[in-house]
């Protein structure tokens, strides 16, 4: 894959990649552990190419948010992320298959207001 963070190139050969606006996916995997909703960054998870012993030996650590110790699994926190490949990738959205690469990725601080009710003190 091709891809571009902000302009730092990381293409390489990769299994799995998450791009996270909040901490957590797939029914309470910590895919991005820390990653939080409100701070203008998205979270880029890589998993590098690597044996499927490996992938089965890290997948338990996604629900503790403990596979980013892992040899081969990245964290790169981003405004914008390009991304392309030479090969058909499809792309899976909040859970929904929807589109291909190649495909341009940002965030809008602020774009969407959250209305909460007040804290009593």
């Amino acid at each position: 894959m091709r891809l571009k963070a902000d302009g730092l190139d990381l293409s390489g050969r990769y299994h799995l990649g998450v791009l996270a606006n909040t901490s957590s996916m797939g029914g309470g995997m910590l895919i991005a552990p820390g990653a939080r909703d409100d701070d203008g960054v998205l979270d880029l998870v890589l998993v590098r190419d690597m044996s499927r012993f490996s992938l089965l030996r890290n997948f338990p650590a996604l629900y503790k948010g403990a596979h980013l110790d892992s040899p081969g699994i990245t964290l790169t926190g981003l405004r914008r992320l390009e991304a392309g490949s030479d090969e058909t990738v499809y792309l899976n959205i909040d859970g929904e298959a929807d589109g291909m690469l190649p495909a341009v990725f940002g965030i809008l601080p602020r774009a969407v207001r959250v209305l909460a009710p007040r804290r009593k003190d």
